[in-house]
This record gives structure tokens, sequence and C-alpha cells, in this order.
């Protein structure tokens, strides 16, 4: 199925961001006023529809509410550096993608109970469980307010490395949720990106 191969290659790409990102963090904790962290990282394009650049998307727009959700796939404690990994386990549910009512439109990914370092996370990788006819292995996304980083729409691999980079580590992290929007090809076409702190 192309939508898996295209975020098992994600996960990868996941991993170094977020590798890249927590790379700063103790530069960010220790000087408290410092702008952004300015790191490249080299990726694979995962989007589908390239466009002109366009000028930066990562402005944070504060004030987005969730509601509670539900989402089935995969849930694990892991190393963020193994996010491929879970992707890959995600990828291999025969029988999830067996019990699908119809076809997904887009898979969310949400982070929680982050390590003190941030270098692990409980991981959840899912649909949306109301079109899953067996949901067994679900995640309650709770409802909250987020902050939004990147809008939905295709974002280059820059963008989201940008939108991990521009979490800020020393608030009080409590969730982040990605989703990826499909289209009916089962290929990803936008993203969007959110931040929780409590």
């Amino acid at each position: 199925m192309k939508l898996m191969s295209s975020f098992a290659i994600s996960g990868v790409v996941i991993v170094g961001i977020w590798g890249a990102a927590m790379a700063q963090f103790p530069l960010m904790a220790a000087t408290e006023h410092s702008d952004k962290p300015d790191v490249q990282v080299e990726a694979p394009n995962l989007t589908t529809k390239q466009s002109n650049p366009r000028p930066s998307t990562t402005e944070a727009v504060k004030g987005v509410r969730i509601n509670t959700m539900s989402i089935s796939g995969v849930q694990q404690k892991i190393a963020i550096k193994h996010i491929a990994k879970l992707w890959q386990t995600f990828e291999n549910q025969q029988a999830l993608n067996k019990n699908l009512l119809r076809y997904p439109r887009k898979i969310s990914v949400y982070y929680q109970n982050f390590s003190q370092d941030f270098q692990q996370a409980e991981v959840s990788i899912g649909y949306l469980s109301d079109i899953v006819r067996y949901a067994n292995q679900s995640t309650t996304i709770p409802g909250a307010q987020y902050e939004r980083i990147l809008q939905k729409k295709a974002h280059s691999n820059a963008e989201l490395a940008d939108a991990w980079k521009k979490i800020d580590y020393r608030k009080n992290l409590q969730s982040v949720l990605e989703i990826h929007y499909l289209d009916a090809s089962g290929h990803p076409v936008s993203s969007e990106f959110m931040v929780n702190y409590k």
C-alpha cells in the first residue's frame, strides 16, 4: 500500500527532525532568552504535491480547540528515535486495514507522557475509531486547547523540521498532535501540527 510506505518514510524523517530538535534542547534551557535554534535537516520529500517556494507557515496560531476523539491503530511507549519502527508496526496491521468501514481520509499521530529529557513518549498512530469495525487498540485524545504550529496544507520537510523546533520545551509540554490528510488514493497531501501545554 503506497500510503504505508509514505508513512514509513515519514517515521524516518520524524526521527531526524526530533533528534535535531532535541540536540538544541540543552541550549534552549541554558539560554532562556535565545532565538530559535538554527538546525538544518536534510530529508526526502514526503508531500505528493509540490508548489512554488512559499513563505514560512510555522507561525503559531493560538487557541485551537480540539474535541475529544478516539483513534485506533498502534500505541507504544517508545524512544522517539525509534518512531520509524512504530510506523512499520502500524503498516503491518493487516487486521486493522481489513476492518476499515471506509477508506481513511486521515491518520493521527499523538505524542503524550514525554520523558523528562523528551527522548521518549507514549505514541499512538491510528485512524479515527469510528471508521474501524472492531477498534480493539484505541487511544482517546482528550479535548483541549492547542497551539497550532502548522496549519493544514502541504508542507515541505523544512517546515516540518521547523515545527518541531518551535515547540517551547521550557513549558509543561502535555501532548503533540500531528494529523496527516490523505487523498482518495491514500497519498498524504497535507498535514497540521499542534501542541498542547498544561
